[in-house]
């Protein structure tokens, strides 16, 4: 399969011939239809973070295709449209219990961070990551959910705990921002629409 591949900062990323990763029994290989730039990802490339391992495939929003599941992977389908979540997380851990998974002591792996991510034709994960897609949106839309836009989702009501009806000021407009302001919209047209 084809792949683009980081090396290094400063240098583009490089158009490789690689294999197609090996699932094992609890993992998903999915076909890449599509995945977000994510402005961490050029952070990689300027040298402001640094992946976990090189050469690394980058990108972590993903969405795209199952095309083969491991012998254990229970709800999922071949054809399943799906997102991946970039966490490959426990589930057991108290992070994990308490709906802060991104902090996972027992983390297996970070899509593009530190596991191969969506810059290539597929992507395998634990098949608890893969999310399937609502009929209606398309790949392109789906990609960026994952962290585009479950980002500012969990900080406007997870952490800053907005109640419907609040005034909301989003400083700075970047990608994440601009995601803010469509949620807080939405959730307050919503709210109109249930009272009036």
């Amino acid at each position: 399969m084809k792949a683009a591949r980081f090396y290094e900062v400063v240098k583009p990323l490089k158009i490789e011939d690689v294999e197609v990763p090996k699932i094992g029994p609890k993992e998903g290989l999915v076909k890449v239809r599509a995945c977000g730039l994510c402005h961490t990802d050029l952070h990689f490339l300027e040298g402001v973070l640094k992946p976990g391992k090189t050469p690394i495939i980058l990108g972590h929003e993903v969405a795209g295709e199952v095309v083969d599941l491991g012998e254990e992977v229970r709800g999922l389908q071949r054809g399943d449209r799906v997102i991946i979540y970039l966490y490959f997380t426990c589930g057991g851990c108290y992070y994990c219990q308490t709906g802060r998974e991104s902090l996972c002591t027992n983390l297996s792996g970070h899509l593009g961070f530190t596991v191969d991510g969506g810059y290539a034709e597929y992507v395998k994960a634990p098949a608890r990551n893969l999310f399937k897609i609502p009929n209606g949106l398309s790949f392109d839309e789906s990609a960026v959910l994952v962290d585009a836009v479950a980002t500012p989702f969990h900080a406007v009501k997870g952490v800053a705990q907005v109640r419907l009806g609040e005034t909301v000021v989003v400083y700075g407009a970047g990608g994440l921002g601009i995601y803010a302001v469509q949620i807080e919209a939405k959730r307050g047209e919503s709210h109109r629409h249930r009272h009036s």
